[in-house]
C-alpha cells in the first residue's frame, strides 16, 4: 500500500506558543483523540492527546504542557502493519507521517485507513475465516499456508492475532470448494480449529456418534 495515497494535510498546524483553548476549539471541531505539534519551521515535536488537556487552563501556552508530548509518528514508507501497530499502541484514531529528517508531511486519518482497508481482498465477504493454534515449537506459518494450498483453498490473508509463551493463533481468510477437507487437514498436521465460519463436520459426526453410543448404551 502507497502511504502517500492515504495522506491528508488539510490540518491545522501547531505550534508550542498557541495556546490550550485554541486546541479544545479544534478537538471539538474535528473530534480527533490527538493532533501533532511542531516548531515554526514544522518539525515534528509530538503527539497531544485531547484527553490529556481537556482539564487544562484555556489560557495557558502549549508549551507549558511539552511533558504530554509523545513522540509517535511514522515514517512516509511505513508498511501497512506498522500503521495497525501505531493506531493500537497509541489509541489514536490520526497517524502523523513525517520525513526522515522529521518533517510533518500530514496525517492519515482512521476513517479513510478503514475505507482502504474495506476494497482489500483480505476483507472480502464472500472469504470463509479460519483461526488455528498450535503450540509455539511446532507452529509453521509456511506449513498452513502450504496445507491450505495443497486444498486447493486460495489465501486472501494470513494474520498471527495472539501469541504467548505457550502457542500462537494464526487467522486466515480464504475460499475454498473443499471445506471439510481443509478441516481435516488441518487436524490431521495437529492444528487445532479454534473458530471457522465454515461448517464443520467433524463436530456434527462426533454428536452423532456420541447419540448412537448413548442409544445403545441405554438398551
Amino acid at each position: 500500500m502507497n502511504l502517500t495515497e492515504l495522506l491528508q494535510n488539510d490540518l491545522p498546524l501547531f505550534t508550542p506558543d498557541q495556546t490550550i483553548g485554541e486546541l479544545h476549539d479544534f478537538f471539538e471541531e474535528y473530534e480527533l483523540t490527538h493532533i501533532g505539534i511542531c516548531d515554526t519551521a514544522g518539525l515534528f515535536l509530538g503527539l497531544l492527546s485531547a484527553a490529556d488537556i481537556r482539564d487544562r487552563n484555556r489560557e495557558m501556552a502549549v508549551s507549558e504542557a511539552e511533558e504530554l508530548l509523545r513522540f509517535e509518528a511514522v515514517l512516509l514508507d511505513q508498511h501497512f502493519s506498522g500503521l495497525l501497530q501505531f493506531l493500537s499502541q497509541s489509541q489514536s484514531n490520526v497517524i502523523p507521517v513525517v520525513s526522515e529528517e522529521n518533517q510533518l508531511l500530514g496525517y492519515v486519518r482512521l476513517t479513510v485507513l478503514l475505507d482502504k482497508m474495506k476494497a482489500m481482498p483480505v476483507f472480502d465477504y464472500e472469504n470463509d475465516t479460519l483461526l488455528l493454534s498450535r503450540a509455539n515449537e511446532d507452529f509453521s506459518l509456511s506449513e498452513v499456508v502450504q496445507i491450505a494450498v495443497s486444498s486447493q483453498a486460495k489465501i486472501s490473508g494470513a494474520f498471527i492475532v495472539e501469541q504467548n509463551e505457550k502457542s500462537t493463533v494464526v487467522a486466515l481468510q480464504l475460499q475454498t470448494q473443499k471445506k471439510q477437507a481443509l478441516l481435516d487437514e488441518m487436524r490431521r498436521y495437529g492444528y487445532d480449529i479454534v473458530e471457522t465460519s465454515i461448517k464443520d463436520m467433524y463436530w456434527e459426526d462426533l454428536k452423532l456418534n456420541s447419540e448412537y453410543l448413548n442409544r445403545y448404551l441405554n438398551v
